[in-house]
């Protein structure tokens, strides 16, 4: 990356060349783009194993995209932290768990550490058997969190009540989100769902990343096509965001 210039966006972006290949990379969020990208194993002549290497993601430039459409989808405070963490980027490949914003790089990694998890078992079990894992949204959401899974009740607890360490309970439009805070949607008083908040799209609408129940997928999907998608979630009707 030692060619990229911030003058040129689409410099930045190693895999420009490979955005219509949906084989292996996933996930557009709006503007700038977060990417799945998924490394298997090599034998000794060089030919993919059935072994996942590792998951990364990693974020690539759209037309139009500059250091203010980066600083508006991850919310970031100033230009000068938006510049940062594009240097940060540029310096590590794209990688977002490889930068030094906290809150992107633990988000990040643990997401990358999930994914190759979820990647092998897929290769060795098939995508059913792959969903089916026992883990849900609030045990995925406490992960990336805290690192430790909390299931139900507890997790709810966690975030939405601030009942873990450095946590602050904050009820407010999800608008005022930055990666890392938990999502949790609230219908009549009872909690319905919890989710990571990654970026926002072209649109302004949280792009979160979550598993939907015990049995579903891991998904990046924004708020209101999850909703959508989950009939049983109805409506949220408040948004508890908190960060540490």
């Amino acid at each position: 990356m030692m060619s990229a210039s911030v003058q040129n966006p689409q410099t930045w972006n190693r895999y420009a060349y490979v955005l219509n290949s949906p084989l292996k990379y996933s996930d557009p969020l709006g503007l700038w783009a977060v990417k799945r990208v998924v490394h298997k194993k090599t034998d000794d002549k060089g030919n993919e194993t059935d072994q996942i290497d590792y998951v990364e993601f990693i974020l690539v430039a759209e037309e139009g995209d500059d250091l203010n459409t980066l600083k508006e989808q991850f919310n970031l405070k100033s230009e000068k932290d938006a510049s940062k963490l594009m240097d940060s980027l540029m310096k590590n490949g794209m990688r977002l768990s490889k930068v030094s914003n906290s809150n992107i790089k633990n988000v990040f990694k643990e997401m990358e550490s999930i994914e190759k998890n979820y990647q092998q078992a897929i290769l060795d079990k098939g995508v059913e058997a792959a969903n089916d894992n026992g883990r849900d949204c609030s045990m995925t959401t406490s992960q990336i969190r805290f690192g430790e899974m909390i299931r139900g009740t507890d997790a709810v607890k966690a975030f939405a009540e601030g009942d873990r360490p450095g946590i602050v309970r904050s009820e407010r439009n999800p608008k005022d989100a930055r990666t890392g805070d938990a999502i949790l949607w609230v219908k009549n008083n009872e909690p319905v769902h919890l989710a990571t908040f990654l970026i926002f799209n072209r649109s302004g609408e949280p792009v979160v990343y979550s598993k939907t129940n015990s049995t579903g997928p891991y998904e990046v999907k924004t708020t209101g096509n999850l909703t959508k998608d989950n009939p049983n979630f109805g409506k949220a009707d408040k948004y508890y965001v908190g960060r540490p």
